[in-house]
């Protein structure tokens, strides 16, 4: 069996934990009126948006296997995979809701291997040149300096949970950022592109709700705060964070 020849994307809330979809899916009302509705042998992408890492979290892959209507059968499987949207219209659509991923992002998303990983027996369809076949969601061929996207510590061990990720420190002679993700390389690579200053990254801690631990080192530091996320920090500021403390 082939890897899909088209993939759909179905959104779900960020910040909560998506069970698995119903066998017998009901279909978004803007999926089935496409003039080419998901159909026998396409992927579907159970996924959040979170637009301030400009990043597809995917929750469940699906292979529809039958279905009439705005009903699909579906065999799902769990998925923690992560997509950097790279372009503003790509952002458009994921902010959107529904839509169908277009075929110069398939090979650029890595979706056949990443659909090809958790379903046997599936072979990479043939019309995806090989040369275009990437081993990762994230491409890291840039002509960014290592130390722009390759934190010198990382502390703890990733977690699933939907809230979990990293707090940052990202270093500059204006002084430290403090701030998180849930997807590491996409970030890096974010800050290498668009900030035109030399830093480095000297720390990312693993934390079960970044969001919160965050907040909490945002009001630690508060009377050490320059401006929004940038803070005057010292050692042992840092090492608050490496110690996973406040």
């Amino acid at each position: 069996m082939l890897t899909p020849s088209k993939y759909w994307r179905v959104p779900c809330e960020l910040d909560a934990t998506e069970p698995e979809p119903a066998k017998k899916f009901i279909l978004p009302q803007s999926l089935v009126q496409q003039a080419s509705p998901p159909t026998k042998g396409h992927g579907v992408a159970v996924a959040a948006y979170d637009d301030a890492e400009k990043t597809g979290m995917l929750r469940w892959l699906g292979i529809i296997t039958g279905g009439t209507g705005a009903t699909r059968i579906i065999e799902w499987k769990p998925t923690t995979a992560q997509i950097w949207v790279d372009t503003p219209s790509g952002r458009g659509f994921w902010k959107a809701g529904a839509f169908g991923f277009a075929k110069a992002k398939i090979a650029g998303y890595g979706l056949h291997e990443l659909w090809q990983e958790l379903f046997d027996g599936m072979e990479l369809r043939d019309h995806v040149p090989a040369e275009r076949r990437p081993t990762r969601l994230w491409s890291t061929r840039s002509r960014i300096a290592p130390e722009r996207l390759n934190p010198i510590e990382v502390v703890g061990e990733p977690t699933k949970g939907p809230r979990a990720g990293v707090v940052y420190i990202l270093k500059s002679a204006y002084g430290y950022k403090v701030g998180r993700t849930r997807n590491v390389p996409a970030r890096m690579r974010a800050f290498g592109v668009q900030l035109p200053i030399v830093y480095s990254i000297p720390l990312c801690a693993w934390f079960d709700d970044c969001h919160q631990a965050e907040r909490r080192y945002h009001h630690l530091f508060a009377n050490k705060r320059i401006n929004g996320e940038w803070f005057d920090l010292n050692e042992a500021d840092i090492q608050q964070i490496r110690l996973r403390a406040c």
